[in-house]
């Protein structure tokens, strides 16, 4: 993979995962249960819940109506010239 410059909003974001990920080695495992995702994102992104919830929710529409596109795109039939 060639190497790709990050912004400095980008590189804070890494930072912020290398952060969360070395207190979880010292804890010995995961700060909060595996099953709050949206809690984990929150706290390695240093933003709300409610932002992660709102990227999601957003991301799960965009991905929905991609899928329903694609759907009706192989369904339809062409019709002869």
């Amino acid at each position: 993979m060639e190497g790709k410059r990050l912004s400095s909003r980008a590189q804070d974001i890494v930072s912020n995962f290398i952060e969360y990920f070395a207190l979880e080695k010292e804890n010995g495992g995961p700060l909060i249960s595996l099953n709050g995702t949206e809690q984990r994102v929150a706290d390695v992104l240093s933003v709300t819940r409610r932002t992660v919830s709102k990227i999601k929710r957003k991301t799960r529409r965009a991905s929905q109506s991609n899928k329903i596109t694609a759907q009706s795109e192989s369904t339809e039939t062409k019709r002869p010239a």
